[in-house]
């Protein structure tokens, strides 16, 4: 592993998309002082307490009516409702003070951010809740 340089931080902010994927998909933080600063980021308490807010705000979006004509990319009400036991599960996780992988981490950031993720497309029936099962399980799973 080489050492930090001083552009180092602009480097993971430019490439955090693929630093996540390459994450959530289990690669070793280890691998590169990009993916190690990102993994460092992703699981700092700051990160994980806005990925639970996060999450708590989709909830309770999903619970709101739909306003008419918006800007605001529509959500899988139904389906989030659904799964709000495993949703209010996996923000309590984040908020606790147990030791979280990144891999786990980023995919939770995935689902809320990516507009292709179950929680924003019709997807086949059982695709959220195998995406956060998958998801929780890879926050303490190496």
């Amino acid at each position: 592993m080489t050492t930090s340089s001083p552009i180092q931080p602009v480097r993971v902010w430019l490439r955090k998309g693929s630093l996540d994927r390459s994450l959530a998909a289990g690669a070793d933080p280890a691998a590169s002082p990009e993916l190690s600063r990102r993994a460092r980021q992703l699981t700092s308490r700051r990160r994980r307490a806005a990925l639970a807010a996060s999450i708590r705000n989709l909830l309770d979006a999903a619970e709101r009516r739909p306003r008419g004509f918006t800007a605001v990319v529509p959500i899988q009400r139904g389906r989030i409702l659904g799964e709000r036991q495993l949703l209010l599960q996996l923000a309590e996780d984040l908020e606790s003070q147990d030791e979280l992988k990144p891999s786990g981490i980023a995919l939770v950031e995935r689902l809320l951010i990516d507009g292709g993720s179950p929680v924003y497309v019709d997807g086949p029936e059982g695709a959220l809740h195998g995406a956060l099962v998958h998801a929780h399980a890879a926050l303490y799973l190496a």
